[in-house]
C-alpha cells in the first residue's frame, strides 16, 4: 500500500470520511494510470456513497476492461437505476475473470429476474448454491421467490420451509410469497397465520394485504376479504386491482352499497388507459362488469401480461397429415359445465380425420363426467399443475397439432402453458367468452352471432366460426327418473315461477331492479335463485324489500346433485338470464329441459352467448336489446300462460332437430372450423 493509501485508510479509520475521499481523489488524479490509485478512489467512493463512484469504475475499467470488481460495482450501479440489461451485461463480464463467485451468480440471477428471464435466473441462483455447506439467507430467499413467480409453490415451499426454520422470515413481501405457496399446497391455516403476521408486520404494505385478501376471495371468504381491501382501497392513489377486487367481493356477497361507484371507476380507469403498474384488473371479473369489447381486450391483456407472458415463438405447422391429433387442456373434466357441454364433442368427432387426447390439470377424483370424458377420447392424460416442465415434456412427447384451452381466465391456470408455445396451433374454447389477449392464442372459437366479423378488433386471437352457435352440448344429459314437484321446493302451485340460476355475482343492482319489477306486476309469482349462501339471500330479500316487494317471495334452491338439478328446471315457468355476464351453460340446461329463456343481447361474447343459443334453438323473439325490453317480453308471456305453454311445447317437440342440440351437425361444422384454421396457419395465413 502506497502511502497516499495508508493515509486515506488512516483518515477513514478515524472516521474523517471527507478526508480520507480527498486523499484517494488527489492521488488518483495525480497517478491516473495507476490501476490500485484509481481502485483505491472508487471503492472509498462506493463505500462513502458520493456521486463521483461510478466515473471512478469507469475509469479504472478503462484502464483494465476485464476487472471483474469493477464490472460488478457497475452492473451494481445500472442495476440500482432500473438499467438491468447493462447490469446483466457487467455481471456476465465480471463472470468471465471469476466463474465461481456466488455473489455474481447471483447478482446476475436478480437482474435477469427483473429482465423477466425467470428460467436463466433460476439457474444462476442454483449454480450460485452449488458447493455451498451453508447458504445465506438472501441466496435461499431469491431462488424461493424467483421459484414463486414461475408458480413452481411445491419447489418453492421447500426452500421457504427452509428460511423459517433456520433463520425466520422478517420481510412481509417474502412471508405473502410464503403464505401463498402453503396455499397453493391446501395448507390453508399456516398459510393464514404468516398472511396475519406478515400483514401485522408492514400494515402500510398494500400488496401484501392485497394478496390475503386474494387468498381469502379462492377460499370464499368473501366477507373477511371485503374488510381487508375496503382499506387499500380507499388509500389515495389505490390501485386498481384492490378497487375491482372489491369490486367483485361486494357483488359475491350481494352487497351494493357501493358497487355502482366501484364498477364506474373501475370502467372509468380501464377507459383511460391502463398505464401505470398497478393497473391490473382479473379479466374474468370484468366481463360482470362492462359490455365493451374494446375495453375487455385492453384488460385481458394487460392481465395476460402480468399472468403469464408469451417465453416461446410460435412453431410453423407442418402442413396437414391424414389425421390431426387434437388437445383439449382443463382443469374441468368432472362436474362442471365446460365437460358437461363438451363431452358430446368428444363422443362424435370423426376418428379417420382427428385423434383426442384430453389433458386433465386438476388434482381431483374423477366422477362419472370425467369416466365418461375418459372413455369418449382417444387418450387421456394428467398434467401436474405443480411441474410445469414435466408438462410441457408431456406435451411435446404427444406432438399435438392443435391444442385448446378450456379454461381461459376461467380458472386452472392453462395459460401458463400455451404460454410457452407446446403446440404449433393453439385455441382459445369454451371455457371463456372473450379474448385472452395473448400471443399464445392463434385463434379463438365462436360464431358470427356472438363476436361479427366487424368485431375483429376486440380480439387478439383470429376468430374461427362454429355457427349457428359456438357452444357445443350433451344431448344425452339425463334428468332424474323420478320428477320432483314444486312442493319439494317450496313453490308456489299456481303462481308464476321465475327462475334466476346465475351466479350470485352476476346480479348487478339494475338487474335486480326489473327483476323485482316483475314481481310486482305479477300477482302471486316469486323469483327462485340459485342455492346462495344464507347472508347472500337474505341481502337480496332486503334489497327486494327496499323496492317494495315481500322478501319472502325470493327463494333459494338447496344445493343438489346433477340430476336433481337438471330436473327441477320443469318446476319453474320462465327463466331469466343474467346481464351483461349470461347464464351460459344454464341456458343450455334450462333450454334442452324445455323451459323457455328470456335474455339480452349486448355487444360482448360474455353478454351475447345466451341469444346465440336462443337462436340456435329457434327462440329469437326472446332475446332483447335492453333491459326495459327484456322486462315487457317477460311481462307479456308472465300475462299469456297460453302463449307461455306453447312456446315450452315447442322447445320438447322440437329438440331433437334444434341445431343447438344436434351434436352430430355441429361436430361436423367444428372440423371443418379447425382444419381451415390449420390449414390457414400452415400457409402462413
Amino acid at each position: 500500500m502506497n502511502r497516499s493509501a495508508a493515509l486515506a485508510r488512516q483518515a477513514l479509520a478515524k472516521g474523517d470520511t471527507a478526508e480520507a475521499l480527498r486523499i484517494a481523489k488527489a492521488d488518483a488524479d495525480a497517478r491516473p494510470r495507476d490501476v490500485e490509485a484509481v481502485r483505491l478512489y472508487a471503492t472509498l467512493s462506493s463505500e462513502i456513497g458520493v456521486e463521483g463512484a461510478e466515473d471512478a469504475w469507469q475509469k479504472l475499467l478503462a484502464l483494465r476492461p476485464d476487472d471483474p470488481e469493477a464490472h460488478y460495482m457497475l452492473g451494481n450501479l445500472a442495476g440500482e437505476r432500473g438499467e438491468f440489461i447493462a447490469a446483466a451485461d457487467h455481471f456476465r463480464a465480471a463472470l468471465i475473470r471469476t466463474p465461481a463467485n456466488p455473489q455474481l451468480r447471483a447478482s446476475l440471477g436478480l437482474a435477469l429476474e427483473e429482465l423477466g428471464r425467470s428460467k436463466e435466473a433460476e439457474a444462476c441462483f442454483r449454480q450460485a448454491l452449488t458447493g455451498m455447506q451453508d447458504p445465506p439467507f438472501p441466496l435461499i430467499a431469491a431462488l424461493a421467490r424467483n421459484l414463486f413467480r414461475q408458480r413452481r409453490f411445491a419447489e418453492a415451499l421447500r426452500h421457504f420451509d427452509a428460511l423459517s426454520q433456520r433463520f425466520g422470515i422478517g420481510d412481509a413481501t417474502l412471508n405473502a410469497a410464503y403464505a401463498a405457496c402453503l396455499a397453493a399446497e391446501d395448507r390453508d391455516a399456516e398459510a393464514n397465520a404468516i398472511f396475519c403476521r406478515a400483514i401485522a408486520s408492514a400494515p402500510e404494505a398494500h400488496d401484501v394485504a392485497r394478496d390475503y385478501a386474494a387468498f381469502l376471495m379462492r377460499s370464499d371468504r368473501h366477507a373477511k376479504a371485503a374488510v381487508v381491501l375496503e382499506t387499500i382501497a380507499r388509500a389515495p392513489g389505490a390501485g386498481l386491482l384492490a378497487i375491482s377486487m372489491l369490486a367483485i367481493c361486494r357483488l359475491q356477497l350481494a352487497d351494493w352499497r357501493d358497487v355502482d361507484q366501484l364498477r364506474s371507476t373501475v370502467v372509468d380507469r380501464v377507459t383511460d388507459g391502463l398505464s401505470g403498474s398497478g393497473d391490473v384488473v382479473p379479466a374474468y371479473d370484468f366481463l360482470a362488469f362492462c359490455d365493451d369489447p374494446l375495453l375487455q381486450r385492453r384488460v385481458a391483456e394487460r392481465w395476460a401480461s402480468t399472468d403469464a407472458s408469451v417465453v416461446a415463438a410460435a412453431r410453423p405447422p407442418k402442413t396437414r397429415r391424414a389425421k390431426l391429433r387434437l388437445g383439449f387442456v382443463s382443469s374441468d373434466y368432472n362436474n362442471h359445465p365446460v365437460a358437461r357441454l363438451v363431452i358430446g364433442l368428444f363422443e362424435r368427432l370423426d376418428r379417420r380425420r382427428f385423434e383426442v387426447v384430453a389433458y386433465s390439470t386438476s388434482a381431483h377424483p374423477s366422477d362419472r363426467f370425467g369416466e365418461r370424458i375418459e372413455k369418449a377420447v382417444d387418450r387421456y392424460r394428467r398434467l401436474d399443475r405443480r411441474d410445469q416442465d414435466a408438462s410441457l415434456r408431456t406435451l411435446h412427447t404427444d406432438n399435438i397439432d392443435v391444442l385448446f384451452d378450456l379454461n381461459g381466465f376461467s380458472g386452472g391456470e392453462a395459460i401458463r402453458l400455451f404460454a410457452q408455445r407446446p403446440a404449433p396451433v393453439q385455441i382459445n374454447f369454451l371455457g371463456y367468452t372473450g379474448t385472452l389477449g395473448s400471443d399464445a392464442y392463434d385463434f379463438i372459437v365462436t360464431d358470427r352471432y356472438c363476436a361479427p366479423p366487424e368485431e375483429q378488433t376486440a380480439y387478439a386471437e383470429r376468430i374461427v366460426y362454429v355457427d349457428p352457435c359456438y357452444m357445443p352440448s350433451d344431448p344425452l344429459r339425463a334428468n332424474a327418473i323420478q320428477s320432483p314437484t314444486r312442493v319439494e321446493y317450496g313453490l308456489p302451485e299456481d303462481g308464476l315461477v321465475f327462475c334466476a340460476f346465475a351466479a350470485v355475482y352476476k346480479i348487478l343492482p339494475e338487474l335486480f331492479d326489473r327483476w323485482m319489477a316483475l314481481l310486482r306486476d305479477v300477482r302471486g309469482s316469486v323469483l327462485w335463485l340459485r342455492h346462495i349462501p344464507a347472508d347472500r339471500i337474505g341481502r337480496l330479500r332486503e334489497a327486494a324489500v327496499a323496492r317494495g316487494v315481500d322478501g319472502a317471495r325470493l327463494l333459494s334452491a338447496p344445493g343438489e346433485g346433477i340430476d336433481r338439478y337438471l330436473a327441477r328446471f320443469a318446476l319453474a315457468d320462465l327463466f331469466l338470464d343474467s346481464f351483461p355476464f349470461g347464464s351460459h351453460t344454464t341456458v343450455n340446461d334450462a333450454l334442452f329441459a324445455g323451459l323457455p329463456v328470456i335474455t339480452v343481447a349486448g355487444k360482448s361474447f360474455a353478454s351475447r352467448a345466451s341469444a346465440s343459443q336462443l337462436r340456435a334453438a329457434d327462440q329469437s323473439d326472446m332475446i332483447a336489446d335492453s333491459l326495459d325490453e327484456y322486462v315487457n317480453i317477460a311481462r307479456a308471456l308472465a300475462h299469456d300462460p297460453d302463449r307461455l305453454a306453447h312456446s315450452r311445447r315447442a322447445l320438447r317437440a322440437a329438440r331433437a332437430q334444434l341445431p343447438l342440440f344436434d351434436m352430430d351437425v355441429y361436430a361436423r361444422a367444428f372440423e371443418r372450423a379447425i382444419i381451415g384454421a390449420y390449414d390457414a396457419r400452415a400457409a402462413g395465413r
